[in-house]
């Protein structure tokens, strides 16, 4: 299959890379700096076989990312964009706002793409969104996600409020303000959203299971009162579970922790 990902030279998006590159996938990563991966082994074993493929561009850039998804072709989109916590001197993400800033620039050219209404994009969120996703949160995780996180988590829900127009969700991101040249259309987006627990660089429990007991809680448009998941973990549930079971979750949010 023919995969895009955004958000690729890094964490879940790198991780997940990995893993459909392993299984033969083509993949095909926007990113924004020259030889973000030529001192990268493994990735220039995929890149020199053709299964891999490299554009350097911006996602916030328009005719960037159109040429992209032209040379792409793609059945699956993975968007894990985002940003790096600063506290300057509050705490808030660098780039400012990553996720609902590069999510319009994707749909835009999606509805411009011949077969953009039958790519299935996957992007990845956050847990603890909203009154009732905080008060799902374990108790000593409340402070943090209420203070720390709170600019990066209304980025999150301002895309996820894009993501639920263009998808007939009314109720995605509402308590995310309107922004001004919003819309209403009729509901063309195929879409799953991600939303882990706080994330850590641990190792795959979902790798080193070797039982039929799941490795990690999977909460279908539920909240779960969960701590953390590794990253590693979470590519293995988009690569593992989610692709290959995408009309489960299709149009859904699901978070995922231990």
């Amino acid at each position: 299959m023919r995969f895009l990902v955004l958000g690729g030279s890094r964490n879940i998006g790198y991780l997940s890379t990995l893993r459909l590159l392993a299984k033969g996938h083509t993949v095909t990563l926007l990113v924004r700096q020259e030889g973000t991966f030529s001192e990268d082994a493994a990735m220039q074993e995929y890149i020199k076989s053709g299964l891999a493929h490299v554009v350097v561009g911006d996602a916030l850039v328009p005719e960037d990312v159109r040429k992209t998804l032209d040379l792409a072709q793609p059945e699956y989109i993975v968007s894990s964009i985002g940003g790096t916590l600063v506290f300057d001197p509050l705490p808030t993400s660098s780039p400012l706002w990553p996720t609902s800033s590069t999510m319009p620039v994707l749909l835009d050219a999606m509805r411009a793409h011949p077969a953009g209404k039958d790519m299935k994009l996957i992007v990845v969120s956050t847990n603890g969104l909203g009154q009732k996703g905080h008060e799902a949160l374990p108790l000593l995780m409340k402070p943090m996600y209420g203070w720390m996180l709170a600019q990066p988590h209304l980025d999150k829900m301002k895309m996820e409020r894009i993501l639920g127009r263009a998808s007939g969700h009314p109720t995605w991101g509402s308590e995310a303000p309107a922004e001004p040249n919003e819309i209403d259309e009729e509901p063309w987006l195929r879409v799953a959203i991600v939303r882990p627990s706080f994330l850590t660089d641990g190792n795959s429990k979902g790798d080193k299971n070797k039982t039929h007991k799941q490795p990690y809680r999977i909460g279908v448009d539920e909240h779960l009162s969960s701590y953390t998941i590794s990253r590693r973990d979470i590519s293995h549930f988009i690569v593992e579970n989610l692709i290959p079971n995408y009309g489960t979750y299709e149009g859904k949010w699901v978070h995922v922790g231990y």
